[in-house]
């Protein structure tokens, strides 16, 4: 054997580590997926039943405000199923927040931080969402 030259024993070694180290990271980068997915779902959850719990209290007190605060990690999605549903969707999950009262909002989607007001006047509830 000459100086200078690699056996092909060692090029095989080296392209074995090489598969196995990305096989590692692409599991990896999976797992870290479905972590965050779960994690938006839990705050999907918990944003969906401050929400459906501050409608309920706003329709017994009309001409009251209500407001609280949310984080999300993907864009959640809004859309209106009649004029007393709005249904609330990630990448997994959609929950339907219903009211006796005509739900009407501001936006098409929440990203990121938000800040939702939450008011009943005129016999409609009216949810503004404003970002930070």
């Amino acid at each position: 054997m000459k100086k200078g030259f690699l056996s092909l024993e060692y090029i095989l070694l080296v392209a074995a580590v090489v598969s196995a180290i990305s096989v590692l990271v692409t599991s990896g980068i999976g797992i870290y997926n479905k972590n965050l997915n779960a994690i938006d779902n839990y705050k999907l959850d918990s944003f969906y039943k401050s929400l459906q719990n501050n409608i309920y209290l706003l329709e017994l007190n009309s001409n009251s405000k209500s407001s609280f605060e949310v984080t999300t990690i993907n864009t959640w999605l809004l859309k209106k199923e009649n004029k007393n549903c709005v249904s609330i969707k990630n990448k997994e999950k959609t929950k339907t927040v219903c009211s006796s009262y005509i739900l009407s909002y501001n936006r098409s989607s929440i990203t990121d931080y938000s800040k939702i007001t939450i008011e009943h006047k005129n016999n409609t509830i009216y949810l503004y969402f404003q970002s930070k």
